[in-house]
């Protein structure tokens, strides 16, 4: 009986192991193909964007990719290599349909659970950096990838407006982008808006003063410019 069972076991695992390593080449050969497909069609839209599904953060397929990369994560005991790691979020990108915003958050939720902050940013700057550029995001996708993530993950809010900073001196959106995104109400339907926009109000305080400074100053400039061309004028007529 002990023989048996042991047989039967043994014959498990190994289906289990060709059925892991069926799902991961077929995984590979979708990916290697749809990045063909992206290098083909680089100058229009990514693909990722024209297959989108249109999912929600909140729809059943984007939990279960969370909950997945953090389970993969937690065999790679805590630390996968960036490349790896974005990898495996691109296969399940490419999966599950969803667009590269949706990718961001989806990423935000892997690494940060519910407490993301400033120092946790600055920490995997890597791993976003390699997100927002794949794909070349706008500033207004990486927002809403922001937004999203404080909409699911309320608490975070006291640390949003230097988080929000640190994606700033990383050049993930510019000040102007992200004036304009929070002080125009054309984004206040999208999830986590209003929460955001709230917790960034020192931060966007502060880009305001220094958008104003920075004009003063380029005014003054143009002042003392027209000043030294009068003075050359009156040299002359001299």
């Amino acid at each position: 009986d002990e023989k048996e069972k042991k047989e039967k076991k043994e014959k498990k695992e190994k289906k289990e192991k060709r059925e892991k390593k069926e799902k991961k080449e077929k995984k590979e050969k979708d990916a290697a193909k749809k990045d063909s497909d992206d290098e083909r069609g680089s100058s229009h839209a990514s693909s990722d964007e024209k297959e989108a599904k249109g999912l929600e953060y909140d729809d059943e397929e984007i939990v279960d990719t969370i909950q997945d990369l953090r389970s993969w994560v937690k065999e790679k005991r805590g630390a996968p290599a960036l490349g790896d790691f974005f990898e495996e979020v691109r296969l399940q990108q490419i999966a599950k349909g969803f667009d590269n915003k949706m990718r961001l958050f989806v990423v935000l939720e892997v690494l940060f659970g519910n407490a993301m902050d400033a120092k946790g940013v600055n920490d995997q700057l890597g791993i976003i950096e390699k997100c927002v550029k794949h794909g070349s995001m706008t500033p207004d996708e990486v927002l809403w990838g922001l937004d999203t993530y404080v909409q699911v993950n309320p608490a975070t809010v006291k640390g949003f407006a230097m988080v929000l900073k640190t994606f700033y001196d990383a050049n993930f959106a510019e000040e102007g982008h992200i004036l304009k995104y929070y002080l125009e109400e054309k984004n206040a339907s999208e999830p986590g808006f209003e929460k955001a926009k709230a917790a960034a109000a020192p931060f966007l305080t502060w880009l305001q003063q220094a958008e104003s400074d920075s004009n003063d100053d380029d005014d003054d400039d143009n002042d003392n410019d027209n000043n030294n061309d009068d003075g050359g004028d009156d040299e002359d007529d001299d």
